[in-house]
């Protein structure tokens, strides 16, 4: 009775160890598919804007306002992660949100390239868990955007994965103009790999 005792614990522990090594793998694959900073290379609106108070509006964004190009994904897959699965990973995006000084000035605000930080705006972060699916194509953020009084962000509605390291993410988003006040638009930011992750 005890060598099938014996075995049976020994399978039970080699079952156990194999499972593990297993989400090692699982995370160690996403950690290279996914893992760093990406910068912003575009970001285009569903309506023109005129944020810089030039009076031309564009759905090119970073030209209507050149801190969006200080805008940034960061996605963080740490190997031993006893909180998140294996196909979640640490979301965050920079993004610049407007200040008090924007929203009352009515002169035409410049948009230097490279863009310099300025008082017109504040760079806001937002933070989540993401859980990618198998193909490693999308993504679903498992917690609702909060609101904030500084954060532009409304909500993402939808992530998705080049095979080049390319984010492409999609979101609603509240712009100041002095002409129509608060408008609400959908914006389309692409993002390329650049770094890893802190």
């Amino acid at each position: 009775m005890k060598p099938y005792l014996l075995a049976a614990v020994a399978f039970v522990l080699l079952t156990a160890c194999g499972k593990d090594n297993a989400n090692d793998d699982s995370r160690l694959v996403l950690q290279k598919k996914i893992h760093g900073r990406y910068k912003l290379t575009s970001c285009q609106s569903n309506q023109p804007l005129d944020l810089n108070n030039d009076g031309i509006a564009s759905v090119n964004l970073t030209l209507e306002n050149s801190m969006i190009l200080m805008a940034e994904v960061e996605l963080k897959v740490v190997i031993l992660d006893i909180c998140l699965k294996d196909n979640e990973f640490a979301f965050s995006e920079t993004w610049p949100a407007e200040t008090k000084f924007r929203l009352a000035t009515n002169e035409p605000i410049p948009c230097p390239v490279p863009p310099i930080y300025n008082s017109f705006y504040d760079i806001f972060c937002t933070a989540n868990v993401g859980c990618i699916d198998k193909d490693f194509k999308s993504v679903r953020l498992l917690n609702d955007i909060k609101p904030s009084s500084n954060g532009t962000l409304v909500s993402i509605e939808s992530i998705t994965f080049d095979d080049d390291k390319v984010v492409r993410i999609t979101s609603m988003r509240r712009f100041y103009t002095n002409k129509n006040g608060w408008i609400t638009a959908t914006v389309e930011s692409t993002y390329k790999h650049y770094t890893s992750a802190c």
